[in-house]
C-alpha cells in the first residue's frame, strides 16, 4: 500500500512538473478594460513615467510600444473610435478597445501597464483586467 502510494506521489508531481513546463510559455496577455474618467493633468508620480505615443507622420496614427510585453497600443484617426491592442513581433491583433473619437494623446505608464487616452480635455484610463483603481 505505501508503495502504489508513493508511486502515485511521484505521478503527480511529475504531471505538476510537466504542466508548468507547458504553461511557462502560455500567452500572459490580459484583456484591458475602462476603469474611470478624471480631468488632467495627471499627478507628477504618474506623467513623470508616461510612455507617451509617437505620431506616425501625417497618417493619423497614434502608438506606443511597451518593450516589457511586446505590445503595441495603435489608434488610428479615420476609425471609430478603436484602439487596437496587438503584438508588434508578428502584428496578430489582441484586442480592440471602444475609445472616444479625436484623440490628442495616448500614453502608456510601462509600470502599472494603465493606458491613458485624452480626447476633450479628458483622460479617460484603461488597464488590464484584474488591476487596482
Amino acid at each position: 500500500m505505501v508503495k502504489i502510494f508513493q508511486l502515485l506521489t511521484v505521478f503527480i508531481l511529475l504531471m505538476l512538473v510537466v504542466t508548468w513546463f507547458f504553461r511557462r510559455g502560455e500567452d500572459v496577455f490580459r484583456e484591458y478594460a475602462f476603469l474611470y474618467r478624471t480631468g488632467s493633468p495627471l499627478g507628477p508620480e504618474i506623467s513623470l513615467r508616461l510612455l507617451f505615443a509617437v505620431a506616425d507622420g501625417d497618417s493619423g496614427v497614434l502608438q506606443v510600444f511597451d518593450e516589457e510585453t511586446g505590445l503595441v497600443f495603435r489608434w488610428r484617426s479615420e476609425g471609430e473610435g478603436m484602439l487596437e491592442i496587438m503584438y508588434a513581433k508578428n502584428g496578430e491583433i489582441r484586442q480592440s478597445l471602444a475609445v472616444p473619437t479625436g484623440i490628442t494623446t495616448l500614453a502608456l505608464d510601462p509600470e502599472d501597464k494603465k493606458l491613458y487616452v485624452g480626447s476633450e480635455g479628458s483622460i479617460y484610463v484603461f488597464a488590464p483586467s484584474g488591476a487596482r483603481v
